[in-house]
């Protein structure tokens, strides 16, 4: 019951963040292409560290520790609906 609900919080942050991520690319109307590139490179930081929490909370649920993967999972939730880019 848990792992299921788990794996659907972390779907509904997945599907959350693409809006997010798409509109803020659309409504930044960057020139520069460096800039481009930076924050392209900080998106991908969010979300590969949103990807290790997701992980990290698979683990910690195995061993019984379903309060530190719910943390986790709030955590990577936090880090996709973070929409800046400094």
């Amino acid at each position: 019951m848990l792992k299921r609900r788990l794996t659907a919080a972390a779907l509904a942050v997945l599907m959350a963040a693409i809006p997010t991520l798409a509109s803020t690319s659309l409504a930044l109307g960057i020139s520069d292409g460096h800039q481009q590139v930076a924050q392209a490179a900080h998106i991908a930081e969010q979300g590969f560290y949103a990807l290790r929490h997701i992980q990290l909370s698979r683990l910690v649920l195995f061993q019984g520790q379903p309060d530190s993967a719910i943390k986790l999972v709030d955590e990577a939730a936090k880090l996709l609906a973070d929409d800046s880019t400094d």
